[in-house]
């Protein structure tokens, strides 16, 4: 069963209780102005150019939803329509019998019962209501195919209406196996929508609804599709089988259909549009019309409006390959061509195409028909035939029936529609087509909408417009559409659909009163009869704009005339004289899809001509158009093309080179519109054209242009590695010009493999999949994309290939060796055929390979390439070498530590207790060694291990006079793993106290003079001098002989403020120092 997207929307609508907006119903009086119609008592005019909604079917109805907004009969008031009804959605169903509700309301899903709250809500005793079947009166989906992501979207109507559903929910099934359920997103009244929604591609797919369950007036109901006969399938990113719905707008299509008509008088002679009302005035049907119609009999001068039901935007129903918009408006064809046989009536068709005419998708169902009996009264029709299929989700429901105006406010137009519907009907009939129902029915409002004079009106939207308008409207159920019977004997075939129309066209003339048409006159061409003219045995298609035309010899002939008209009683223009010998015409100014009538008469010598053959009508085939070509696999390429009208067959024809020579590879079915090419190459370029065949002497159209197709070459997976213990990565060989790839996963090789990325890059070799399991093994497997056109598609999948994460080791500890380098170590894994030593600044920075260990024994690394003093975290990654591709295990949890940094001392100076030394604190230290020796290149002796980051301290006490001393110095981080920092470098130290009392004056201008105290053991002193207090002291003077205690500085600038330091000189060992200097003395150099 299928549903356009303009029902189901306004379904859905219906199910969120959302109430319609209104319109203002217009018609056309006599005059051909426009008028207002009479307001329905009780009913809004917005209502009623929505239309009256249906009740949904009584009891034991089984009919299909039709998808026409304006006629959706409902049963109530009608004991004799038995198998169903049709559904007209403009008016919101009034769930609680009550007419006044036009709000309605929106009621929140109720969700269906576990089976352990089921037995709870049966007493705890354990047992679960069983289900009784229910009646499922509709089901339609919103789309047959959709795009990821997309929500899907169906609608149904449960049980009794006036009864509540109470909750319900949808089960159905996909095709790789995978069962769900969805409960209902929206409850009206017994009007049930659900939602699916998809927004993964790993959901791509067919769809299949299964089965749908409900409680409505506290019992549990189930109806199960196969067992109603019903298949509901839609595709998620997947395409699936069937014909699309065409949707066209064609704003000149109005007045194309008004032109398109024929105007006959008694004598069949064609009258123009500017003569008719003076016809029609003196044939006296300017009154009849003012009256309400035509009367039986008076069928001179009559106005017939055709209806074929629906469009192409607002579809009908649809099985079996067949559509209901497209059957009907060749039935209706079929009946204006029979029609046209007879004189005195003017014919108009509310549309010729499979077009709507009043606005598309712009407008719904209802409007859509309610422009149709405007358009109806303003061509101020005598009569309005609407032409429909019925359909059930019962098979068993077959036959034809007709609806017509029931006796309400015009009694006149209620009898007239019924006999019009009772020779339809019996016309129909005796083509062999059961009675469905009473074969001729009414159909009364089920909400008591009245007319302007307080009767009851009619329910079909069309019928009630229609005698508003002043005149009778029948609606013909020629089959059912869902009746396998119904579509072999009488659907299935050009030839069995003319002969519904041409009954329904005796039906008419029948009761009318219809006289066949004189043998032409007018402007037609009338030649004098001088022998026999030719019989044209066929009109071809030979191309979308070409008709050849065939007729037998005729004795004598000189030559023949070839006459065209557009209509069968129209206007014969002579396009063409051929020589007597040839028999054939190609007329190549044919529009593609036209119809055309031929006539052909023979010329003798002395120009003496035949009179006219019989005519004989052609059209030409449209030209399909290929509009995709898909890459199934490596070996496939599926063509989709359009459909083409009166196609009996399409010819695909396929070469190597766009010009080249084009060969035929398959003819299909008028109802294929696809193929699968399964003998290609894979990375090579077809072109691919077709053309319909059809009409008489399997006539053929023009090709299509061709449109290249090329189906994508299957990689290979060439790696499955470990990436880290929770993800893999996926390698495989790159495809030229492929669009992407696919990639699914599976922990079965020969099953269960879903959809984990598609990757949209044709250059993309690898791919890492997350958030797996530790330790498990999975399969891969790989499908390239091209794209074509923008569509894609798609190669075979590459063979799987397996992989599994490893779990790793972890760190044992990090610590500094040095200032200069850290050591980490790790615990072993008995699997690694080696590590990867990682480090970061930061715990969850990006870390970063320092080493790459080739032994599975080595567990520990000493990293050389580091910042002194700087905090680092590592991490240790076991690397697990299978056949030359490395697998790894990821990070490990990570390690801190930090570098220390080198000792830096800040002072040295001896004291009355010793050796002072001071230094600066360094970070992450938690203690400091100090080591001692007497010589430079000596063996130097740990004096000290000071306890505290904080402690930068110390006084060696251990010392004596007149020594010298080395010192070194390291910053330690104590712990479980102690880390060291590097020594500092070996600090010389002199133990000899500073002179004491040094005094410095200036008397006389340029000169200092300076003294002070002796000091013992000194061999002599050294003089320093600086203009700053605190920095910048240079040696200026080194006096020998521990006596001398004075100097005198002569190079000095007056004026000038200099500072002067003395150190005693110490000699050790045959070398000398100097010892602790004395504390700045100041002094202003003299004038």
């Amino acid at each position: 069963m299928k549903a356009s997207k303009r029902i189901v929307a306004l379904v859905l609508s219906v199910c969120m209780a959302v109430g319609s907006m209104g319109m203002q119903v217009q018609a056309y009086g006599g005059d051909g102005r426009q008028t207002e119609l009479p307001e329905l008592a009780g009913e809004a005019l917005g209502e009623d150019v929505a239309g009256e909604t249906g009740d949904t079917a009584a009891p034991g109805s089984t009919e299909r939803i039709k998808e026409d907004l304006e006629e959706t009969p409902d049963t109530a008031g009608n004991s004799s329509n038995k198998e169903g009804t049709k559904e007209d959605l403009g008016e919101t169903p009034d769930t609680a019998g009550n007419s006044s509700n036009k709000e309605g309301t929106k009621e929140e899903p109720a969700e269906i019962p576990s089976p352990a709250e089921a037995r709870i809500a049966n007493g705890g005793q354990g047992k679960e209501e069983q289900p009784e079947k229910g009646r499922l009166n509709f089901m339609m989906q919103e789309m047959e195919e959709l795009g990821i992501p997309g929500i899907q979207n169906v609608a149904a109507s449960l049980g009794e209406d006036g009864i509540p559903v109470e909750r319900a929910a949808l089960e159905y099934h996909n095709d790789a196996g995978q069962e769900f359920t969805a409960e209902a997103a929206g409850l009206a009244g017994n009007m049930v929508r659900f939602s699916m929604e998809y927004t993964q591609e790993g959901q791509a797919g067919i769809y299949r609804l299964d089965r749908v369950s409900w409680k409505q007036g506290g019992k549990q109901y189930q109806a199960d599709l196969a067992e109603l006969g019903m298949e509901i399938v839609y595709g998620v990113n997947q395409q699936v089988q069937a014909e699309p719905d065409e949707v066209l707008l064609d704003e000149g299509l109005l007045e194309e259909v008004e032109a398109n008509v024929v105007t006959l008088d008694e004598n069949g002679v064609p009258v123009s549009e500017s003569t008719l009302d003076s016809v029609l005035e003196e044939a006296g049907a300017q009154k009849a019309r003012a009256q309400g119609g035509m009367a039986r009999g008076a069928a001179n001068k009559m106005v017939i409006v055709l209806d074929p039901g629906h469009d192409s935007t607002h579809s009908g129903a649809s099985y079996y390959g067949y559509k209901e918009q497209d059957l009907v408006l060749k039935i209706a064809q079929y009946c204006k061509e029979e029609l046209q046989k007879y004189a005195g009536i003017t014919i108009y068709m509310t549309r010729e195409t499979q077009a709507c005419a009043n606005g598309g998708n712009i407008v719904d169902s209802g409007t859509c028909n309610a422009r149709r009996v405007e358009f109806a009264a303003a061509k101020k029709a005598n009569v309005y035939v609407s032409f429909h299929l019925n359909a059930s989700p019962s098979a068993a429901a077959k036959g034809v029936g007709v609806y017509y105006p029931n006796g309400s406010y015009r009694p006149d137009l209620g009898e007239a529609g019924k006999g019009l519907a009772t020779e339809i009907y019996q016309k129909l009939a005796a083509l062999g087509l059961s009675t469905w129902a009473s074969g001729i029915l009414i159909r009364n409002s089920a909400t008591n909408t009245l007319y302007p004079d307080g009767s009851l009106a009619d329910y079909l939207a069309i019928i009630r417009r229609s005698k508003l308008a002043g005149f009778p409207a029948v609606l013909i159920e020629h089959a059912f559409l869902s009746n396998s019977n119904d579509v072999t004997q009488f659907l299935n075939s050009d030839a069995k659909l003319k002969k519904l129309g041409v009954a329904d066209a005796q039906g008419i003339a029948k009761y009318y009163g219809l006289s066949l048409a004189g043998n032409g006159g007018g402007s037609n061409p009338a030649p004098e009869p001088v022998g026999p003219p030719p019989e044209i045995s066929s009109v071809q298609s030979r191309n979308s704009t070409k008709l050849r035309l065939t007729w037998n010899a005729v004795t004598d002939a000189v030559s023949y005339q070839v006459y065209r008209s557009s209509s069968l009683d129209g206007k014969y223009s002579k396009i063409a004289t051929v020589p007597g010998s040839k028999l054939t015409y190609d007329d190549g100014t044919a529009q593609a899809g036209a119809a055309y009538y031929y006539k052909v008469c023979t010329v003798f010598k002395d120009e003496k001509v035949s009179g006219f053959s019989n005519a004989h009508s052609g059209k030409t085939l449209a030209s399909p158009q290929v509009t995709k070509t898909v890459s199934k696999n490596s070996s496939q390429i599926e063509i989709t093309w359009s459909g083409v009208a009166d196609a009996a067959k399409y010819e695909l024809y396929r070469c190597g080179f766009e010009d080249g020579t084009y060969e035929k590879i398959k003819t299909l079915k008028a109802g294929q519109l696809s193929y699968i090419d399964g003998d290609v190459e894979s990375q090579t370029t077809y072109y691919y054209k077709v053309r319909a065949r059809g009409g008489e002497k399997n006539g053929y159209s023009s090709y299509s242009k061709p449109y290249s197709g090329w189906a994508v070459k299957k990689t290979k997976v060439l790696s499955v590695s470990s990436k880290t213990k929770t993800s893999l990565e996926i390698k495989w060989r790159k495809v030229s010009n492929a669009y992407g790839y696919r990639i699914q996963r599976s922990t079965s090789k020969a099953k269960g493999f879903r959809t984990i990325a598609t990757v949209k890059s044709g250059t993309a070799v690898s791919y890492v999949d997350k958030k797996l399991k530790t330790g498990r093994k999975y399969y891969y497997r790989v499908q390239a994309l091209n794209r074509v056109n923008k569509k894609l598609g798609y190669s075979g999948y590459s063979s799987a290939s397996s992989g599994a994460t490893i779990t790793g080791t972890s760190m044992v500890y990090a610590r500094s060796k040095s200032s200069t380098s850290m050591e980490v170590a790790w615990k072993k894994d008995p699997k690694a055929t080696g590590y990867r030593v990682k480090r970061s600044t930061s715990e969850k920075g990006t870390y970063q390979v320092v080493a790459e260990i080739k032994k599975n024994s080595t567990l520990k690394y000493i990293d050389k390439t580091i910042s002194t003093g700087k905090k680092y975290y590592y991490a240790i990654e076991s690397v697990v070498t299978k056949n030359g591709v490395p697998n790894y295990s990821g990070n490990s949890k990570p390690v801190a530590a930090r570098n220390i940094k080198r000792v830096s001392v800040t002072s040295m100076a001896t004291g009355e207790k010793g050796v002072t030394l001071n230094w600066a604190k360094v970070a992450g230290a938690n203690s400091y060694q100090i080591t001692r020796s007497e010589e430079a290149g000596g063996k130097f002796t740990q004096i000290a291990n000071l306890k505290g980051g904080s402690n930068t301290s110390f006084t060696d006490t251990n010392t004596s006079v007149g020594k010298r001393y080395y010192y070194k110095i390291r910053a330690i981080k104590t712990g479980k793993n102690t880390g060291y920092g590097t020594y500092s470098k070996a600090l010389e130290k002199w133990v000899l106290g500073a002179p004491e009392d040094l005094a410095v004056i200036s008397d006389q201008a340029g000169q200092v003079e300076l003294a002070w105290e002796k000091v013992s053991k000194s061999v002599g002193y050294v003089v320093y001098r600086s203009t700053k207090p605190g920095s910048g002291y240079k040696s200026i003077a080194t006096l020998e002989g521990r006596g001398t205690v004075a100097y005198i500085d002569t190079n000095v600038t007056a004026g000038k403020t200099y500072y002067y330091k003395v150190a005693a000189i110490l000699e050790y060992k045959g070398e000398t120092g100097p010892g602790d200097t004395t504390e700045p003395a100041a002094v202003q150099v003299a004038n």
